[in-house]
């Protein structure tokens, strides 16, 4: 499929505001602090890259006209004791609500020539007015347990469904990718595991990596395939 130059390309402009707040707490022997904040950008004229036709343009970056991503986010981390163990935590939550600012998907919408809300419609696999290749929900949660040089941790992330991608990627270009898609409709969860011992006043660390240790089949593009359950082994050194 061939990738073209677009000469009627012009620059996209945009600006992004965030207001957070930051509290710190503690609970008996824990302590950590707690994140939150509001997100909002926009943008116009808005860069894509999209098959345009499959011959003789092939993809092309174009304009899509303008945006706007709105969401929050939410994170908790600390640390403490309980116990003889040694607990530190880090868990972070993520909602965003990405859209085009036209996005038509009315009758008119395949009679050319196209308006650029149409063209935002026709060009994306859903029918909601959602960016392509964005998580509505992501959700990441790390927790590590310490006992005297040992310590153990888990892992886990979650992407919500991917609702929007390339309208041609399902129907034309990879194959099964509509119905892996449709497999994985309520998202997927990937979870880690590690298991270490240090020496040395901790000045040597071996670790132990497991990830993906469900062995879950997922993947975060369309036609690329995350990878499966491995293992590694990691030694860090301080000087």
């Amino acid at each position: 499929v061939p990738i073209s130059p677009n000469p009627g390309l012009v620059p996209e402009t945009g600006w992004s505001a965030e207001l957070g707040i930051k509290q710190g707490f503690r609970l008996g022997q824990m302590e950590g602090f707690v994140d939150a904040a509001t997100f909002w950008s926009r943008y116009e004229n808005m860069m894509e890259f999209n098959l345009v036709d499959v011959f003789p343009t092939g993809f092309q970056s174009i304009n899509v006209g303008g945006t706007d991503i709105k969401g929050i986010e939410i994170s908790v981390a600390g640390q403490g004791k309980i116990g003889a163990t040694t607990h530190r935590f880090l868990m972070g939550y993520t909602h965003t609500n990405p859209r085009f600012q036209e996005f038509d998907t009315g009758a008119q919408a395949y009679i050319d020539p196209q308006t650029e809300g149409q063209r935002n419609a026709n060009g994306s696999s859903s029918k909601q007015n959602v960016l392509k290749y964005r998580y509505r929900h992501t959700i990441k949660a790390d927790w590590e347990v310490s006992y005297k040089n040992w310590f153990v941790a888990g892992s886990a992330n979650y992407y919500s469904f991917m609702e929007a991608v390339d309208a041609p990627f399902e129907a034309l270009i990879v194959p099964g990718l509509r119905e892996f898609r449709k497999d994985h409709k309520n998202g997927d969860w990937v979870v880690g595991l590690r298991i270490g011992v240090s020496f040395l006043d901790q000045r040597i660390k071996c670790s132990l990596l497991g990830n993906n240790i469900l062995n879950h089949m997922y993947s975060l593009r369309p036609g690329l395939m995350e990878a499966p359950r491995n293992f590694g082994l990691r030694v860090e050194f301080t000087i």
